[in-house]
């Protein structure tokens, strides 16, 4: 997914997207161990999707803080 993609979601769907790729990744790295999966690059995507996830539920959290402190 696109980081404009993501600004469009909730922070609920966000979540439950970060859960979904952590699970997601866990899965692919036991296949990519037993040498069940040999494409490497769906590990990287889905690490990159997490980051991206996860850094923008961070900029909404310090965002909040900082509009409580005004």
């Amino acid at each position: 997914m696109k980081f404009r993609e993501l600004q469009n979601l909730e922070d609920s769907a966000l979540k439950r997207l970060s859960n979904t790729n952590r699970e997601e990744i866990r899965e692919l790295r036991f296949k990519f161990v037993n040498g069940q999966e040999k494409n490497i690059r769906k590990i990287r995507n889905s690490r990159k999707i997490l980051a991206r996830v996860l850094t923008l539920l961070h900029e909404r959290v310090l965002k909040g803080e900082k509009n409580n402190e005004l």
